[in-house]
């Protein structure tokens, strides 16, 4: 009994008890630093996935202002041929009092014309 009791106070002894803390604090160690490089990929994912999320929508804004040019540039030719008919229509009227009015219309020839009968009639 006495064997038994100096062998588990054996595994107690400060040396050993020294000896588990520095396993425990070297474990703890290699922990933490084998999770640093996780984590850092895991932030140049999330960097590589927000870049690609930003090229999308800058592709998307483009492709949305070449849209918005596209119809930018085909109202202003329906206005010039608004303002070209209505100018046949309405000779007595003034060039820039028609241009206000195909440009309120937005060139809507239909419109237009409403709006130069009620000046003239």
């Amino acid at each position: 009994m006495i064997n038994q009791n100096l062998g588990s106070t054996g595994n107690n002894s400060p040396s050993m008890v020294l000896k588990n803390s520095a396993e425990m604090l070297q474990q703890s160690f290699t922990n933490f630093f084998n999770q640093t490089p996780t984590q850092e990929e895991q932030q140049r994912e999330q960097i590589q996935n927000d870049q690609q999320e930003a090229a999308k929508t800058i592709k998307s804004i483009k492709k949305l202002s070449l849209e918005e040019n596209e119809r930018h540039l085909q109202i202003e030719k329906r206005k010039e041929e608004a303002f070209k008919n209505i100018k046949e229509m309405f000779p007595d009227l003034d060039d820039e009092l028609l241009q206000d009015i195909v440009i309120s219309k937005e060139g809507d020839v239909a419109q237009c014309i409403d709006t130069c009968l009620e000046l003239s009639g």
